[in-house]
């Protein structure tokens, strides 16, 4: 497998070097390495994604996306609140969810 910065990385998509380099492709293993790489106190935001298009011009492009995320094999669109529980699962501190002009939000702390 060749990451984008065009490493090769065997197809257990661990990098060379042990589980600190670990490379992948899932979200619960991302949001593990994102908590190893935040300084103890860090936060994380993540943003909810709209499920469904404001209007009729979005809609290509919301389907587009949806049709990416299917072949990631990742939910798509998935809510604040399943949001706050995957990265509890990783190790961190459910701060508040919060609604903002730009979505829903949620606040996490390492």
């Amino acid at each position: 497998m060749t990451a984008g910065n065009g490493c090769h990385h065997p197809p257990d998509g661990r990098a060379p070097g042990g589980p600190e380099t670990e490379v992948t492709r899932t979200r619960p293993g991302t949001l593990r390495a994102i908590h190893r790489a935040l300084a103890p106190g860090g936060i994380l935001l993540e943003q909810e994604l709209d499920s469904k298009p404001a209007d009729t011009a979005h809609a290509p492009a919301l389907a587009l996306r949806r049709m990416v995320f299917h072949g990631w094999g990742i939910s798509f669109a998935s809510t604040a609140e399943q949001l706050a529980v995957e990265a509890q699962a990783a190790g961190f501190t459910l701060i508040r969810i919060a609604t903002t002009n730009l979505g829903r939000m949620v606040v996490l702390r390492r």
